[in-house]
C-alpha cells in the first residue's frame, strides 16, 4: 500500500512541476493522511483545482504523452549525471593508477640501485678479496659484486657464481651477445682487464696474479657449451698466475678423470708452465704469433688445445674460432667449437699455498 501511495504522489509531483492538470479522480484526495503527510502536494493540487475548466480538458492520451515526456527528460538527466559520474570516477582511477605506477617504478628503481650498491660495493673492512670472501659474509646469490684482489679501496667488478655450494670468481666469460667483445687486444688490455662482467670480459692478468699469489690456494673450474647447447665441465686442483715480470706464467694441474669431470683436459697437458702471449707480445713456442693467428691473448704453447679468447662463430672444427679439444674426455684431440665458456676460480679460505710465490 505504501509503495502505491509513493508512486501516485510521484506522478502528482511531476504533473505539478509541469503545470499539468489531471482528469483522474484520484488527483483530488483530501484524506487526513494526505493532508498531514504531503501538504506540499495537496497545496499544488488545490492550485490546479482553481484553474479554469479549459485547463482540465486533457485527454487520456495527452496526459500519458506529457507524463512520459517528463519521465524521459528525468531519465535522460539521470543518465547524463551517471555518465558524468562514471567519467569522473574513471579519471580519478586513472590518476590513482598513474600515481601508483610512478611510485612502484620509483621504488623498483631505488631497490635496483640498492641491490647494485650492495653487490658491487660490498667492500668492508677488510675488503673482500674474492667471491669466496663475499660468500663467507652471507651472500648466497650469483651476481656481479665488487672485490679488491690487490687490497685496493677502488676494487674491481666481477661475476661471482654459485656452483656446488661454493662461490666462484669468474675471470673469463664468453657468450653470444651483440656486439661481441673484442678479445684481439694488446698486452696492456690483458694486463688490466676489459669487458663487462654482465657479459663477456677478462678480469685482468694483474688481478689474477694478485688473487692466486697471496697465500691462498686456488682451484680452477671450466664450464663449456658446444654449438648444440650441450654443457660439460671439469675442475683442476691447482691454478696460479705469476707476475708481469715473469710474463704471467701459468701453473695449472690436478685434473682427474672422474664422473664429475665431463670436460676433457685441454689445459694441463698443453699450457701448464707457459707464458702469456698477445698480438704485440709473442711468448709462445710456435714459429709465428699464436695470438695473431687465433685472434686473442692466451697462454699458448704451439697455438693451444683450447682457444678460449678466439672469436665466437658458428663453425665446427675450425682452429680460428672458440673451441676446446677433448670436449668429451678421451676424444684424443678432437676440436669442438663452443657457444659459451666460463673459467672461474675458488678457494677454501682456510687453505694456504705453501709453494713459492712469484712476485
Amino acid at each position: 500500500m505504501m509503495k502505491l501511495l509513493v508512486i501516485i504522489l510521484t506522478i502528482k509531483c511531476i504533473m505539478v512541476s509541469a503545470n499539468i492538470p489531471s482528469n483522474d479522480p484520484t488527483t483530488i484526495n483530501t484524506s487526513p493522511y494526505d493532508t498531514s503527510s504531503h501538504s506540499s502536494t495537496t497545496r499544488s493540487i488545490r492550485r490546479i483545482k482553481r484553474r479554469s475548466p479549459a485547463q482540465h480538458q486533457l485527454t487520456d492520451d495527452q496526459f500519458k504523452e506529457t507524463v512520459l515526456a517528463r519521465l524521459n527528460e528525468i531519465t535522460e538527466s539521470i543518465e547524463r549525471n551517471r555518465n558524468i559520474l562514471q567519467e569522473r570516477e574513471a579519471s580519478v582511477a586513472d590518476e590513482r593508477r598513474a600515481r601508483c605506477e610512478t611510485q612502484h617504478n620509483n621504488t623498483k628503481h631505488q631497490l635496483h640501485k640498492c641491490q647494485k650498491n650492495l653487490r658491487e660495493n660490498i667492500i668492508t673492512s677488510p675488503p673482500a678479496r674474492d667471491c669466496s670472501d663475499i660468500h663467507n659474509r652471507g651472500v648466497t646469490e650469483s651476481g656481479v659484486y665488487r672485490i679488491s684482489p690487490q687490497s685496493s679501496a677502488e676494487g674491481v667488478s666481477v661475476l661471482c657464481t654459485i656452483e656446488e655450494e661454493h662461490m666462484w670468481t669468474v675471470f673469463l666469460a664468453r657468450q653470444r651477445q651483440t656486439p661481441q667483445e673484442n678479445f684481439n687486444r694488446p698486452w696492456q688490455d690483458y694486463k688490466t682487464g676489459f669487458g663487462d662482467p654482465r657479459g663477456e670480459y677478462w678480469l685482468g692478468n694483474d688481478n689474477l696474479h694478485a688473487l692466486t699469489s697471496g697465500g691462498r690456494r686456488y682451484r680452477l673450474k671450466v664450464i663449456a657449451t658446444n654449438l648444440q647447447g650441450e654443457q660439460h665441465s671439469a675442475e683442476w686442483e691447482t691454478f696460479k698466475v705469476a707476475n708481469e715480470a715473469n710474463k704471467y706464467k701459468l701453473t695449472v694441474g690436478g685434473y682427474t678423470s672422474t664422473s664429475t669431470n665431463t670436460l676433457g683436459d685441454a689445459l694441463a697437458i698443453d699450457i701448464n708452465g707457459r707464458s702469456f702471449t698477445t698480438l704485440d707480445r709473442d711468448n709462445d713456442e710456435s714459429d709465428g704469433n699464436c695470438a695473431v693467428h687465433r685472434g686473442g691473448g692466451w697462454w699458448y704453447n704451439n697455438c693451444a688445445w683450447a682457444t678460449a679468447t678466439s672469436p665466437l662463430c658458428n663453425i665446427a672444427d675450425d682452429e680460428r674460432v672458440l673451441y676446446w679439444r677433448n670436449f668429451n674426455p678421451g676424444e684424443d684431440g678432437h676440436r669442438t667449437s663452443l657457444s659459451q665458456l666460463l673459467m672461474m676460480i675458488t678457494t677454501d679460505t682456510t687453505t694456504t699455498d705453501t709453494t713459492q710465490t712469484q712476485h
